[in-house]
């Protein structure tokens, strides 16, 4: 139905709730760590049952190996400092790389290859001669990805900066696409470690994690470079736990510690997609002149409803098949939603401008265009830098709390969520709780990996045996659990047997690891 023919209440109703939800994309269900409750209420906020307390926590087992520390300590990394790597940007080497994936002329065949047998090759641990042909034929690829991670620079290359509106909306192939590389290297790793070729694949280790580095640095950095670079980390993290169960693997524990926090650290993603925001909106948020007519003011609002709903045209059916008559409809809609805000929240708007610190006689001055768009403004950027401000405390060791994410989940959901800018910021809070989520997963999984290692290297010195607690680790220690800030939850079940413990961050994720510890005779 061509959306013209719509009832005018309807169009109205719908796309007030559409243009101020900020083009909201779909729904995004997101689990805080620790959480142990997945149930419907839990998601809502509402107390748990009884019932959903006693869930059965997933337990996965792992084989190590008695191994001490590397020497000299420093021999393994998988991370190297600039001035240890070869002079040179990495990032035209990353585009070649891109390019030969791309262009290479199997790449069909070799993707549905990659659909069929990925799951043998990575879940089964299946290495055979399938696995080394898909390899092999790529092989000048990973070798591009390897020089590209060896070079010393990484220089920032904005495409978004200078964009507003529509135009930031970026393609977001290109990063798909690195995450595609990031499995290539993977596979690669993956047989490396079968074929005992271990320096190779610490050498592919160290590329997945400078992959990751560039995800976040390509373009501006956002919540989606975020989220796809800790995606990155956490294949390149899988190849770490292959390579630490292998009999004569060497300790990787230095070679853990080597990794920079940045690469799970959520500051960059969250100011840079605020900033994003910020252009997405310009011709809300662009500075105002005293000049300004009660038609320019209301012109203003509608620039950024129609911003926003052509953003989210696309999962909208207008009926039309020309762009340009697509762009009409998306116009006259703008009008329309502007038209019933105006009625809607004028009076609220001018109230909230006096409590501001505006005084009554300018309120009163002011055109209902002008209210509803500065009071709008005033409470985007408000919200705005409420969800933003805890991010620079993170490498503090604050994050969001579980009364802040409360008090946003009420805001989102009761009577407030009504007003217009509130819909605006509706989209950054559960990407913000994913990249708050995903980035703790990440931070978690390197700590449990040092601990690993560190139980390797105490066994090496031991007799062949585990700790009796983690306090007991020698020579190197055991890092907190980045969840709690306290050591995870060790229990010793016999010398050659443990369990590591900890919450679970999402449903069904395997938070019990049993450590059995096998000898290298």
């Amino acid at each position: 139905m061509r959306i013209r023919l719509l009832p005018i209440a309807m169009v109205g109703a719908v796309f007030l709730n559409f243009a101020w939800l900020h083009a909201a994309r779909g729904q995004v269900m997101v689990w805080k760590a620790g959480q142990k409750d997945f149930s419907k209420a839990a998601r809502s906020g509402d107390p748990a049952s009884p019932q959903a307390e006693s869930s059965q926590l997933k337990e996965k087992s792992i084989r190590l190996s008695p191994m001490a520390e590397p020497v000299p300590a420093l021999k393994f990394r998988f991370w190297v400092s600039p001035s240890m790597r070869q002079p040179g940007d990495i990032a035209p080497l990353i585009s070649r790389a891109l390019v030969q994936f791309l262009a290479h002329p199997n790449r069909s065949s070799l993707d549905l290859q990659y659909e069929k047998l990925s799951e043998l090759w990575v879940e089964r641990h299946v290495r055979d001669d399938s696995l080394s042909s898909h390899v092999s034929q790529q092989r000048a690829i990973l070798e591009t990805i390897y020089d590209a991670a060896n070079m010393e620079t990484l220089e920032l290359r904005s495409t978004q900066r200078h964009k507003i509106g529509k135009e930031v909306f970026a393609n977001l192939s290109e990063i798909l696409s690195l995450r595609n590389l990031a499995r290539l290297v993977q596979l690669d790793g993956l047989l490396a470690i079968h074929e005992r070729r271990y320096e190779h694949a610490i050498r592919a280790i160290g590329a997945g994690f400078r992959l990751a580095e560039f995800v976040q640095c390509s373009g501006d950095a956002n919540l989606i470079n975020g989220l796809v670079s800790v995606a990155i980390s956490g294949i390149t993290f899988s190849l770490v736990e292959e390579l630490s169960q292998q009999v004569d693997a060497p300790n990787l524990y230095w070679a853990l510690a080597s990794l920079p926090e940045v690469l799970w650290n959520q500051r960059g993603w969250i100011d840079g997609e605020s900033a994003s925001m910020s252009r997405i909106l310009y011709p809300l948020l662009e500075p105002a002149s005293a000049s300004m007519t009660s038609s320019d003011w209301k012109n203003r609002l509608v620039n950024s409803a129609e911003v926003l709903m052509a953003n989210g045209s696309q999962f909208i059916d207008f009926g039309e098949s020309a762009s340009d008559e697509s762009d009409l409809s998306i116009r006259a809609s703008a009008k329309l939603v502007v038209g019933v805000a105006l009625l809607a929240f004028s009076d609220r708007a001018r109230t909230e401008l006096i409590d501001s610190g505006i005084t009554s006689e300018q309120v009163q001055r002011m055109s209902a265009s002008e209210v509803v768009s500065r009071n709008t403004r005033l409470r985007f950027e408000r919200s705005r830098d409420n969800l933003v401000k805890w991010s620079f405390l993170q490498s503090f060791g604050k994050s969001y709390s579980d009364s802040e994410w409360q008090e946003w989940r009420q805001t989102l959901t009761g009577a407030e969520f009504v007003y217009p800018s509130n819909k605006l910021i509706g989209l950054l809070i559960p990407l913000l709780q994913a990249a708050d989520s995903a980035a703790l997963r990440c931070n978690i999984t390197h700590k449990q990996l040092m601990l690993h290692e560190a139980l390797r290297a105490y066994a090496a010195t031991h007799g062949g045996k585990l700790p009796a607690s983690l306090e007991a680790l020698h020579p190197v220690p055991a890092m907190p659990n980045p969840e709690s800030g306290e050591s995870f939850q060790y229990e010793r079940l016999s010398d050659s047997e443990a369990l590591v413990r900890r919450n679970p961050s999402y449903p069904n994720e395997i938070v019990v690891t049993r450590i059995l510890l096998q000898s290298t005779k």
